[in-house]
This record gives structure tokens, C-alpha cells and sequence, in this order.
């Protein structure tokens, strides 16, 4: 790891890190939160299916 002397220098760090690496920790995020989503979303769907499943068998 680097030793900054002063503030500005690590500040230039950090925005070099993020000139670097911002476009992949933003998919990153993005991909994460959509998978997040798709996985609440199929699972909803699972459970609504089972639940007229169930309601349909009870019927008879």
C-alpha cells in the first residue's frame, strides 16, 4: 500500500482508483441488484403458482 504525504495526493489516488475501476464496481452493481431481483421475483412467481396449486386440489 502507498504513503501519501499529503491529503491532495490521496485524493489523486482515489480518483485514479475510480477512473480505474468505477465502470466495473457500477456493473458490478448492477448485475447484483438484477440478479437480486430476478431471484425475489422467481421466487414470488414459484409461490403464487403453488398457492393456485393448492387452492385448485382443495377445490375437488
Amino acid at each position: 500500500m502507498d504513503v501519501y504525504t499529503t491529503e491532495e495526493q490521496q485524493v489523486e489516488a482515489i480518483k485514479k482508483w475510480w477512473r480505474d475501476n468505477g465502470k466495473a464496481v457500477v456493473l458490478g452493481a448492477v448485475i447484483g441488484l438484477g440478479g437480486l431481483y430476478g431471484w425475489r421475483y422467481y421466487q414470488a412467481e414459484q409461490e403464487t403458482s403453488r398457492e393456485q396449486a393448492s387452492e385448485a386440489y382443495t377445490k375437488w
